[in-house]
């Protein structure tokens, strides 16, 4: 997550969780759908993405925690160039679950598909995190991208889908 700059001098906050799997490469990003976190000052990341704008929806659920106390780099700041201004590591304890959505009509929302996940707790001690900028403290909080904007990211998406509807009735 982090936030950055549009025009007019406002500002929006924006995150991702990515993940390539079986040759699929699986996008929760604020433009097709939804993305949240919640990092604690050091020690704890959870980031919750769903994608629900996709030939195949999905949610992705991924946690980290971090016993080793990590090393202070060098980040980039807006007004003092290049500082000590972040901390990472690459000691993680990291798990990743992967659900398939599917459309419930009595709902009228997306939900997790029945049976196992597509990937289902995968876990690795060899995760990277991060803290830095000015969240050197708690930061939760979920992706809010302008409408405008959203509208325009996602117009590659759309073309993309439509696209894919016309070649099926082919």
């Amino acid at each position: 997550g982090g936030i950055r700059k549009i025009p007019f001098g406002r500002e929006e906050s924006l995150g991702m969780v990515s993940v390539h799997y079986n040759g699929t490469f699986y996008e929760a990003v604020p433009w097709t759908g939804t993305m949240e976190w919640d990092v604690k000052e050091w020690g704890e990341w959870k980031l919750t993405g769903r994608c629900t704008n996709a030939e195949q929806p999905f949610e992705v659920e991924y946690t980290s925690t971090c016993q080793d106390p990590g090393i202070i780099i060098r980040a980039p700041t807006v007004d003092r160039g290049m500082i000590p201004f972040a901390r990472d590591s690459f000691e993680a304890n990291v798990s990743l679950t992967l659900w398939k959505l599917e459309w419930d009509k009595a709902k009228k929302e997306f939900v997790k598909c029945k049976g196992p996940p597509i990937i289902d707790g995968a876990k690795s001690s060899q995760g990277a995190v991060e803290v830095g900028g000015p969240w050197f403290e708690d930061w939760k909080g979920a992706s809010k991208m302008d409408r405008i904007l959203k509208a325009l990211v996602k117009l590659p998406y759309s073309f993309k889908k439509r696209f894919r509807k016309m070649k099926r009735k082919q």
